[in-house]
C-alpha cells in the first residue's frame, strides 16, 4: 500500500515538473518573439522633422533697440536603408543598422532694429514663421545649410570593431556677423550676466514693496549678506 502511495507521489511530481518545463518553454518563446518584434521596430524606426522655427526677441537689453535671434529648419530626417544605402523596410538587418540622414534649410539669423511679432493674430504669426524657413527676409548669421549623412551602427560588435560610424557632407557652411549683430551679442551677454547676478542675490532681497525708508535694517542686512556671498 505504501509503495503505491509513493508511486502516486512520484507521478504527481513528474507531472508538475513536465508542466513547469512546458511553461518555461512558452515563456522563452514569448520573450524571444517580443525581442524580435522590438528589434524590427528599432531597425525600421524613421524620424522626420519639418518646418521648425524658434525665435527669441529681446527688448530688455536695450529698450530702444529691439533685436531678435532665431533658427529655422526645413527638414531633418533619418530613414532606414539596405546594404546599398537605398531606403527600404528591413526584415532582417543583420548585425548593422544603416540610417540615411538628411538636413535641409537649416539657418540662423540675427535681426537688428526689428519689429516684434508679439500681438499678431494666429494666422499672420504662422504665415510669418513659415515664410522665414531658410532665413528668407532675415539677417542671416548662418546661411541655409543642406547636407546628407550616413550612419551605421553595429549591434553586435567585437572588441576590436567600431560600434558606430557616421559620415556627413554639406554643400556649404557660411557664417557672417556684422558690427550691429556683434554689438547686440555683447548687450545680450551683459543682460544675462546681470540677470544671473540678480538671481544669486534674490534670496537675500527684502520682500516686494518694502522700501529702504520702510525697513532700513532689512536693506542693510541685504547688503551685508550680498557682500558676504561674494
Amino acid at each position: 500500500m505504501r509503495r503505491l502511495e509513493n508511486d502516486d507521489i512520484m507521478r504527481q511530481q513528474q507531472l508538475l515538473k513536465t508542466r513547469a518545463a512546458s511553461a518555461t518553454g512558452e515563456e522563452k518563446k514569448q520573450a524571444s518573439f517580443t525581442e524580435q518584434l522590438i528589434a524590427k521596430i528599432v531597425d525600421n524606426l524613421q524620424i522626420v522633422i519639418k518646418n521648425i522655427h524658434v525665435r527669441y526677441e529681446d527688448g530688455v537689453s536695450n529698450p530702444e533697440h529691439l533685436f531678435a535671434v532665431g533658427a529655422t529648419l526645413g527638414e531633418l530626417s533619418a530613414v532606414s536603408t539596405d546594404d546599398e544605402w537605398r531606403q527600404a523596410f528591413l526584415h532582417d538587418s543583420g548585425s548593422v543598422i544603416r540610417k540615411m540622414l538628411k538636413l535641409a534649410q537649416f539657418s540662423m539669423y540675427w535681426d537688428t532694429d526689428c519689429q516684434t511679432m508679439q500681438g499678431l493674430d494666429h494666422q499672420t504669426l504662422i504665415a510669418s514663421f513659415a515664410g522665414a524657413i531658410g532665413g528668407h527676409g532675415h539677417q542671416s548669421i548662418l546661411q541655409p545649410v543642406v547636407g546628407m549623412g550616413r550612419l551605421a551602427m553595429n549591434k553586435r560588435p567585437a572588441p576590436e570593431d567600431v560600434r558606430t560610424t557616421a559620415k556627413f557632407e554639406f554643400d556649404q557652411l557660411a557664417f557672417e556677423l556684422d558690427n550691429e549683430q556683434y554689438a547686440d551679442a555683447l548687450l545680450l551677454t551683459t543682460a544675462f550676466d546681470y540677470a544671473m547676478r540678480q538671481r544669486r542675490y534674490c534670496k537675500h532681497h527684502p520682500p516686494p514693496g518694502v522700501r529702504p525708508k520702510d525697513d532700513p535694517r532689512a536693506w542693510l542686512m541685504f547688503a551685508f549678506r550680498s557682500v558676504y556671498d561674494e
